[in-house]
């Protein structure tokens, strides 16, 4: 006889894979941002400044798709329905938007400390906490960047919550239709 409930278990592991490739992805924004302020070459660093733009504006979809694919990898590979696929979904970007997080911290630490000079830096949490809280310098404004990037972590995973959700009905639709 089956359990009645929430596998949480079965969430975890399917979302492994997509907290895994979310990671590497963010993992490199940093990684790029932090290669951008420490090139000083100016011909070089405007082309690094378009690279790292470019690749943060291309995050957002392609986090998008993947956590749609995590909703339908969550209804058909490990049966889910579309409400658990959106919870495979809200997890990942949950463990996810954390990493970034904390990796946005560090960076914005550094920039803080100033071992790097870097005039344009500057994240989306720390544009959000600056539109809210006016200029804010130094620790204040590092720690109201992390009350505003847990905000945005949490809406992120309400978002993803309703795409994964949507994938796993699309994955439910495809696999009941064959």
């Amino acid at each position: 006889m089956a359990k009645p409930g929430f596998d949480f278990k079965k969430m975890i592991l399917a979302s492994l894979l997509v907290i895994g490739i979310g990671a590497v992805l963010v993992i490199l924004s940093v990684v790029l941002r932090l290669i951008s302020m420490v090139v000083t070459d100016p011909d070089i660093t405007g082309i690094l400044d378009i690279i790292v733009i470019a690749y943060t504006v291309l995050l957002f979809p392609v986090f998008l798709v993947i956590y749609f694919w995590a909703g339908m990898r969550a209804a058909g590979a490990y049966g889910f329905d579309a409400v658990g696929a959106g919870a495979v979904s809200a997890f990942s970007s949950l463990v996810v938007g954390v990493i970034q997080l904390v990796l946005n911290m560090l960076l914005t630490l550094v920039v803080v400390a100033r071992p790097l000079e870097s005039s344009g830096f500057g994240t989306l949490e720390s544009s959000l906490a600056a539109s809210l809280f006016g200029g804010m310098m130094g620790l204040k404004g590092v720690g109201l960047t992390a009350v505003c990037g847990a905000g945005v972590v949490l809406f992120g995973a309400l978002i993803n919550f309703v795409v994964g959700g949507f994938g796993g009905l699309f994955a439910l639709r495809k696999y009941s239709s064959s």
